[in-house]
């Protein structure tokens, strides 16, 4: 069975991560990019957060289409 997410905010990256043993999940986003802290983003502009660490949950498996 396919589930169809739209959003990639907290609740729907959570969601994906609990169903997707059991579904072949899709988030839909205008972003190209997988969930990351937006309060992070001023520490990463200010060099004091490496990129990677904006990445919460690593989405592999999962298809986001932007």
């Amino acid at each position: 069975m396919r589930l169809l997410i739209v959003g990639n905010d907290p609740g729907g990256v959570e969601l994906a991560k609990q169903l997707s043993d059991e579904y072949e999940v899709t988030i839909i986003e205008q972003e190209d990019l997988p969930y990351y802290t937006k309060p992070m983003l001023t520490h990463y502009i200010a060099g004091t957060v490496k990129k990677e660490k904006l990445f919460l949950i690593r989405l592999s498996g999962m298809k986001i289409k932007g």
